[in-house]
């Protein structure tokens, strides 16, 4: 199985959901088709990681690391899931 092949990872769901501009764990979770409690894990995992912060309580952004790491990231043709 290659890169392509692979499902995403729940991380890496969340991760192109916040650079497809979704912000809260609702949006995510909504755009993503994940739970709300494993989109929050999957936030605060990313967030000690450095990839993703939080100005605002509810309201996540991707780091200059996180953006780096969607770039490596496999595209599907129909979208991004």
């Amino acid at each position: 199985m290659n890169d392509q092949d692979r499902p995403l990872t729940r991380d890496e769901r969340v991760l192109l959901g916040l650079a497809t501009g979704r912000t809260t764990s609702a949006e995510l979770a909504t755009w993503s088709g994940l739970g709300e409690r494993d989109v929050r894990r999957g936030l605060h995992r990313l967030i000690a990681s450095g990839h993703v912060f939080s100005r605002q309580r509810g309201t996540y952004e991707l780091t200059g690391l996180g953006r780096g790491l969607i770039a490596n990231l496999p595209v599907r043709e129909s979208g991004v899931i």
